[in-house]
């Protein structure tokens, strides 16, 4: 059998309803945590679940809590981002890593055509609901003033420049 993960936790934000990202890093991680308004209870029972809003959840976790903190396609959505960037440093231990992803101002067309002009309901919501789009310039700055040190900010563009990924160390070591 291969051996058992390193004890490290990781906390999935807006982990989604069957918590795709948070079963696939199962493997890495001795406990994983998946937040979001509903989840899926019957899968994945390895998986610690916690329902509710992400502003309400936050708040009641641990200073220090987690040694990895996953927020992927989620910051758009959110009302007070900043906030969210805020709690996701303070809940981050010392030497942990964050991982941002967000789509950027390119995918705002892309996203936009295919939930309303090939009128896909679910892609509707789901677009409605966006908030911001964001380039390295917007994001970078709010990184910063949730607490993370420059030099400890790595921001790269995937898929032809339509989101944006950021991955950052709180404190020890360079992201």
């Amino acid at each position: 059998p291969p051996p058992p993960p390193p004890e490290r936790s990781l906390l999935d934000l807006g982990a989604g309803f069957n918590m795709k990202h948070s079963a696939e890093l199962l493997p890495y991680f001795s406990e994983v945590t998946a937040v979001d308004i509903s989840l899926n209870r019957e899968i994945y029972p390895n998986i610690k679940k916690i329902e509710g809003l992400l502003s309400n959840v936050t708040v009641t976790l641990p200073d220090n809590g987690y040694n990895a903190v996953l927020l992927n396609s989620v910051l758009e959505h959110v009302k007070e981002p900043q906030e969210l960037l805020n709690e996701c440093y303070r809940i981050l231990d010392n030497g942990g890593i964050f991982y941002v992803s967000v789509p950027t101002w390119k995918d705002k067309f892309f996203l936009e055509w295919t939930a309303f002009t090939l009128n896909i309901a679910h892609a509707k919501i789901e677009m409605n609901d966006h908030k911001m789009y964001y380039e390295k310039k917007d994001l970078w700055p709010m990184l910063v003033k949730a607490g993370f040190l420059p030099e400890k900010i790595k921001l790269s563009y995937y898929k032809f420049g339509l989101n944006l990924l950021g991955i950052c160390r709180k404190n020890g070591g360079l992201a």
